[in-house]
């Protein structure tokens, strides 16, 4: 089983929307999209890289909803040998996208989204959103989501390889 520290990325709520352990902090103002990645991923031989983000969003409505959809971008800074990669936030067994939200209702007028704000937390694992294996190494990972990009967040991963 792989060590992750800080260690409250052992038990990442994968599918949730609501606040867990690993979520980033943010004031009460925010407007964009943050993310917390482990700072260190311990692997064994064998042992795939489960690499868990941790992520919270708060944009307006409208945005959400004329905007992208959610991407994991994954890239090395310690080994030229593994290239970037990016891939969209997709349902995979019922992980990795937040659980389905309560019916909507009847679509509303775009001028009743004027000042409304969407937000929501997200857990993910970045490994099964992107084309490769993660290799031992140093990586920064970053969302992007609505065309917003989140804060950059480094993670070493270490172990056999």
């Amino acid at each position: 089983m792989s060590d992750y520290i800080p260690p409250d990325f052992g038990s990442v709520p994968f599918g949730s929307i609501e606040q867990a352990e690993c979520a980033p902090q943010v004031t009460p103002n925010f407007n964009g999209v943050v993310i917390r990645v482990p700072e260190q991923i311990h692997i064994e031989d064998g042992e795939a890289v489960i690499l868990p983000i941790c992520g919270y969003y708060q944009l307006p409505t409208a945005v959400v909803l004329d905007g992208e959809r959610m991407a994991v971008h994954v890239r090395s800074i310690s080994r030229p040998d593994v290239p970037p990669m990016s891939g969209p936030v997709v349902l995979q067994d019922g992980d990795n996208e937040p659980l389905a939200p309560p019916p909507e209702p009847p679509p509303m007028k775009r001028s009743n989204l004027a000042g409304r704000v969407s937000d929501a937390y997200f857990y993910v694992d970045a490994q099964k959103m992107v084309s490769r294996q993660l290799p031992p190494g140093i990586y920064d990972v970053c969302v992007t989501y609505a065309g917003q990009q989140s804060n950059v967040a480094r993670v070493e991963v270490t172990g056999p390889g």
